[in-house]
């Protein structure tokens, strides 16, 4: 089972997040964090296999998170899932060591696709609609 962290300041975005990667077989969303330090302290905690990860948070920067992710020993895979202008951050993130860089109103069923490859799942996910009872949005 691959872990899977979400930083996100969008609530909504994040609870329908949530709801399409808990669908995915062998993935398992560990959390969801709207703040940038508490998004650095969740990932030391949990060490999530990955962390899809917003440019703009609530106190705080997508890629200064980024930046900290990529000094800790083994760090999660990272991907970018913004509504932040591709040409005008994407290149900067993969340079950081993002290993993708996706438009949320624009690419999001490419994002799904990329998550089921990093997991091994070549299916299609139901969609519930309902966000598990353990989702916590802070």
């Amino acid at each position: 089972m691959k872990k899977v962290l979400l930083v996100e300041d969008n609530v909504m975005f994040a609870t329908m997040l949530f709801s399409r990667l808990e669908a995915i077989q062998g993935l398992q969303v560990c959390g969801v964090e709207t703040i940038a330090r508490e998004a650095i302290e969740a990932i030391s905690i949990i060490q999530p296999d990955i962390v899809t990860l917003d440019i703009r948070l609530k106190e705080g920067s997508g890629i200064n998170v980024l930046k900290s992710i990529k000094r800790i020993p083994n760090p999660p895979r990272v991907i970018m899932l913004s509504n932040k202008e591709p040409d005008s951050f994407s290149e900067r993130c993969i340079r950081l060591g993002a290993e993708h860089y996706f438009d949320k109103s624009m690419q999001f069923e490419d994002f799904i696709g990329t998550i089921k490859q990093m997991v091994g799942v070549d299916q299609q996910i139901a969609i519930s609609g309902e966000v598990p009872q353990q989702a916590e949005f802070k």
